[in-house]
């Protein structure tokens, strides 16, 4: 009842109930190993999926982001093409990060920042992006690529990607952060 599952046999004589005591012993120590073995197995099977969302960079967002950057340097904006840039080089150093995938909650909304911003430049849209982070959450650690498929979903579903839906009026995704008892609440929201 305790939840003590570590047992060993307590009866002194060799009889039936030390045998019923051993058994019970043994299934208990046979209990712990597989509760052990289903925490390893969760633990490697939420590693793995953790690794293949953080290590994916849909490869059509790069291709369609440096055609845009193309695009701008040859209508000669400059400017545009430079911001552009910029935002794709923190964007990258952001989602390969050396391989770590856990990251300051900060940074990982500063990368997700970054996207909005090369969607802003590549749907020559005006979607706003704020955040709100509550002090004591300034080196809280989460997965790296945890809110950028969020925001990719406000644009693409919510707004309605690269043609932003003009009920839409001032498109605007917010993000906040806050700890409310032991939880940790992070909102993405759009309107």
């Amino acid at each position: 009842r305790a939840g003590n599952y570590g047992l060993d046999p307590v009866t002194k004589y060799n009889d039936e109930m030390h045998t019923l005591d051993e058994a019970l012993c043994k299934m208990s120590h046979t209990v712990v190993e597989q509760m052990e073995n289903i925490k390893r197995t969760e633990k490697l099977r939420r590693q793995a999926e953790l690794l293949a969302l953080t290590e994916q960079i849909n490869p059509h967002f790069l291709y369609n982001t440096l055609d845009c950057i193309h695009w701008e340097i040859l209508g000669g904006h400059q400017q545009t093409a430079a911001s552009m840039v910029e935002s794709l080089g923190v964007f990258l150093r952001l989602s390969l990060n050396h391989g770590r995938e856990m990251l300051p909650l900060p940074e990982v909304i500063e990368h997700t920042r970054q996207y909005v911003n090369l969607m802003n430049h590549r749907f020559q849209s005006i979607i706003r992006f704020t955040f709100s982070v509550s002090p004591d959450l300034m080196n809280f650690s989460v997965p790296k690529m945890i809110l950028q498929p969020l925001a990719e979903n406000s644009i693409l579903h919510g707004f309605g990607g690269q043609q932003l839906d003009p009920g839409v009026k001032s498109p605007m995704i917010s993000i906040t952060a806050r700890r409310q008892a032991d939880t940790v609440v992070i909102t993405v929201e759009d309107n």
